[in-house]
């Protein structure tokens, strides 16, 4: 059986492993941003967080 869900430091502990580094907080989500070393590419992730997933 597949999860469908997934805690807010779940999909943050990975998207990190995968390159993407913190780069603020506003009140319920965690603001992740990642840089390509080969292009001008950036992306920037806003994953939802709740009381229990604080990092």
């Amino acid at each position: 059986m597949v999860r469908k869900q997934f805690s807010g430091r779940e999909i943050a502990k990975v998207l990190r492993n995968h390159g993407y580094r913190r780069t603020g907080r506003t009140e319920s989500h965690l603001k992740l941003r990642w840089e390509s070393s080969d292009t001008d590419e950036v992306r920037i992730v806003s994953v939802p967080m709740k009381s229990e997933d604080v990092l």
